[in-house]
């Protein structure tokens, strides 16, 4: 899915030679030939998908031709690429990596969400405007929409946090959502297509309004903008009629939780990747924002020359800690880091 500029692409089909799933499925005297045992990898002579064939199941054992599979794989025809990158969604995908590379100590991950973020930067980005669609390097003529500028604030407010790069670019992207489709009460930048009614419904992917309101939540944490928080909470407020159906907004509920917990803010004054950042990372408060640069850490300086750690609530703060296990128990951490 990778793209040569370091992005994402949209999709890969389903089918190949006419029939869904065939080039990753398996029939039991596939796997013989290439020197495997069906009973270990799952595949049976019925089949755990379609036609006979069945999807490939870790063994237990690390004794199994996982080389020799992926090369019979590979030489089978591959299903088609849907080329082009949707703002958005690789916006989505920067968040995840990175997200997950912190967690999981797993650096490549997050090089790969830098690469990819730069990249969107470079590709999507001209003259002030943003544009949702890009192919082979080349920008497509469609203007951004809500969600694409809300997910790539979100984006950048993740890596800011993983990586301590800052949170000006989100911070600009809030600004410029406000502006183009918040104080116009509309979803789309071109003028001359319609407004559509506000959709805070949440589907395969959030509702750009949920996504907006999110964004400005974390916006107003990290800069103690009380009139970001109130955009986010009218924002939201437009989703009264989904009160009795929870199933179709379940990133506005996530952003509400965060609001009602805060959301903790977390000044982290220290190195990025120390002891009390690899905490802070790891907690489990809705929404927490954490931040090791930024308007965040302005009058909070290190306690006896410590690496040090203030976690706020609308900026009513607890006492700062140095201690990574205080840290901890404030964040609801529920591992050892």
């Amino acid at each position: 899915m990778l793209t040569e500029q370091g992005c994402f692409a949209a999709s890969l089909d389903a089918d190949s030679e006419g029939r869904e799933g065939t080039f990753y499925v398996w029939t039991p005297e596939q796997v013989r030939e290439a020197g495997g045992d069906p009973a270990a990898l799952g595949v049976t002579d019925a089949g755990t998908f379609e036609h006979g064939t069945s999807v490939l199941q870790r063994p237990a054992t690390d004794a199994w031709p996982r080389e020799r599979l992926r090369e019979v794989r590979a030489a089978r025809p591959r299903p088609a690429r849907d080329d082009k990158v949707v703002l958005a969604w690789n916006a989505w995908a920067v968040s995840a990596l990175a997200e997950a590379g912190a967690l999981l100590d797993e650096p490549a991950w997050v090089e790969a969400a830098v690469r990819c973020r730069d990249a969107l930067w470079d590709l999507h980005e001209a003259d002030g405007r943003w544009f949702r669609v890009s192919r082979d390097g080349v920008r497509g003529d469609a203007l951004a929409v809500l969600e694409d500028y809300a997910a790539l604030a979100n984006a950048e407010f993740t890596l800011s946090a993983v990586t301590g790069c800052g949170p000006d670019r989100g911070l600009d992207l809030v600004s410029q959502l406000t502006s183009i489709f918040l104080d116009q009460g509309r979803d789309t930048a071109a003028d001359d297509v319609p407004a559509a009614a506000v959709d805070m419904s949440d589907n395969a992917t959030p509702s750009g309004w949920n996504l907006a309101a999110e964004a400005l939540l974390t916006a107003s944490a990290l800069t103690a903008d009380a009139g970001l928080r109130a955009r986010a909470e009218t924002a939201l407020g437009q989703a009264a009629h989904l009160a009795g159906y929870p199933q179709f907004w379940g990133h506005g509920l996530s952003v509400v939780e965060a609001l009602l917990d805060g959301p903790r803010e977390v000044a982290i004054v220290a190195d990025v990747g120390s002891p009390l950042h690899r905490v802070a990372l790891h907690g489990t408060a809705p929404g927490m924002v954490v931040a090791t640069t930024g308007p965040l850490l302005e009058g909070r300086p290190r306690v006896d020359g410590l690496d040090t750690a203030y976690v706020c609530r609308g900026f009513v703060c607890d006492a700062p800690t140095t201690k990574p296990g205080v840290l901890a128990e404030q964040l609801r951490v529920r591992r050892e880091v």
